[in-house]
C-alpha cells in the first residue's frame, strides 16, 4: 500500500494558487515580455523552513546581484511546482530530475543550470537502515516496510525503486510489505532513525548521498545509529529550469547573476543551506536523457498534490483538497472574481 501524505490542515494550511488563462501570474511579465519580477519555485527536500529561509536569503543575494526583484517560495509538491511553471506563475525551478524531464517534455522547460555536489553533476541514491536492524544487504528488506520520499523525486524514489527491480527480481511495491511517501530526504532519515512514520514500523529508506547530513544538528548521533546497505547508479543532478517564453536577456541576467553569486562566500553558505549544494554549472539538456529513459521504463505518470477546477466568470466555482486525515481546505470563488474562464489549482 502506498500512503502519500499531503501536509495539510485547516489552520495553518500555506495555500499556492495557480491561475491558468491570465497572461501571466500577478509576479511575472506575458509570454516573451520583459519580467520585472522573477519568481522562483523550489521543491521541498528537507526541512520546510529552513528550505524557505535558505531560498529567501538567495533571493537577497540574487537580487542584489541583478538589480531585478526576485520572489522565492517553495511547493507543496514537485508536481505542484511543475505546474506552476506551466501556469508562468513561476518563471524558474530548481527541479530534480525526474521533475525536469516530466517539466521539459510536457512544457517545454529548459535546464539552465546544474548543481554540483562533492564536485560533481551527478549524485546517487542511498538505502538507508537502522545500525541495530539486523540488516545488512536489499535482500533482507524483503517483506518489509519500506519510506519513500515523492513519487517524483529522482533518489527518493525512482532510482532507487528501479534498483530494486533490477537486483531483486520484482517491482518495489511487491519487494516491500508497505510502502511510504513521507515528504523530503530529511523525512525519510528521520523516518529510518526513530524506527517508525505516523506509528507504522519503518525498516529502510531511500534518500539521496549523503541525506543525514541534513538532520545532523538535530539528531547528532545519526551517522552512528544509521547505516548504507547500498546505492543506485549515477543519477544528474538537479536543474535551475526556465519556462518557455521569458524573455531572453531577462533569462540570461538570471542566469549570470546566479552564477556570480554562487562564487561568492554568502552565496555558497546560501545553496548549502538550501539543498546542500557546493556551486552551478551550466546544463545540458541531452545529460538527461538517461532520466527520461528510467521514467519511459518504469512507467512513472506525472503526479500532482494539487487540485484544479475551471472557474466560469458568470457563476464562480469552487475547489478543495483533502488531506490523509479527511482534513479538507475549499476555496469559494464568487462570480466576477474573474474575467475569462480560468482554470485554478489549489496546493498545500
Amino acid at each position: 500500500m502506498n500512503k502519500y501524505p499531503i501536509a495539510a490542515a485547516l489552520c495553518g494550511l500555506a495555500l499556492f494558487l495557480i491561475l491558468v488563462g491570465f497572461l501571466g501570474s500577478t509576479s511575472a511579465a506575458g509570454k516573451d515580455d520583459q519580467a520585472d519580477t522573477i519568481t522562483m519555485v523550489f521543491t521541498p527536500t528537507g526541512n520546510y523552513t529552513e528550505t524557505l529561509q535558505a531560498a529567501q536569503t538567495l533571493e537577497g543575494l540574487l537580487e542584489t546581484e541583478t538589480g531585478l526583484t526576485i520572489y522565492a517560495y517553495v511547493s507543496g509538491c514537485y508536481g505542484s511546482a511543475i505546474e506552476a511553471m506551466a501556469a508562468q506563475a513561476a518563471d524558474f525551478g530548481w527541479l530534480g530530475a525526474v521533475p525536469y524531464a516530466f517539466a521539459s517534455d510536457l512544457y517545454a522547460v529548459e535546464a539552465k543550470l546544474s548543481t554540483v555536489r562533492g564536485g560533481q553533476s551527478s549524485y546517487r541514491s542511498q538505502f538507508l537502515v537502522r545500525s541495530d536492524s539486523g540488516i545488512n544487504d536489499l535482500s533482507d528488506l524483503a517483506g518489509k516496510n519500506f519510506a519513500f520520499t515523492d513519487p517524483l523525486s529522482s533518489s527518493g524514489y525512482l532510482y532507487p525503486a528501479l534498483h530494486i527491480s533490477k537486483t531483486q527480481g520484482t517491482s518495489a511495491e511487491d519487494f516491500f510489505s508497505e510502502t511510504f511517501f513521507v515528504g523530503g530526504h530529511a523525512d525519510v532519515v528521520r523516518a529510518v532513525y526513530d524506527g517508525q512514520f505516523e506509528g507504522t514500523p519503518i525498516h529502510g529508506g531511500a534518500c539521496f548521498e549523503d541525506a543525514r547530513q541534513l538532520v545532523v544538528s538535530e539528531i547528532t548521533d545519526v551517522y552512528t545509529e544509521t547505516k548504507v546497505i547500498a546505492y543506485t547508479e549515477n543519477i544528474p543532478n538537479d536543474t535551475v529550469s526556465v519556462r518557455p517564453g521569458l524573455d531572453e536577456n531577462t533569462v540570461q541576467q538570471v542566469v549570470d547573476g546566479l552564477l556570480d553569486v554562487a562564487a561568492t562566500p554568502e552565496g555558497q553558505e546560501a545553496l548549502s543551506d538550501l539543498y546542500g549544494i557546493e556551486g552551478l554549472a551550466l546544463a545540458d539538456d541531452a545529460d538527461y536523457d538517461i532520466v527520461r529513459e528510467y521514467v519511459s521504463f518504469a512507467g512513472i505518470e506525472f503526479e500532482s498534490c494539487s487540485q484544479s477546477t475551471l472557474v466560469d466568470e458568470d457563476t464562480g466555482g469552487s475547489v478543495a483538497l483533502t488531506n490523509d486525515e479527511g482534513k479538507q481546505t475549499t476555496l469559494e470563488i464568487p462570480s466576477g472574481a474573474v474575467d475569462q474562464p480560468t482554470q485554478i489549482s489549489i496546493a498545500p
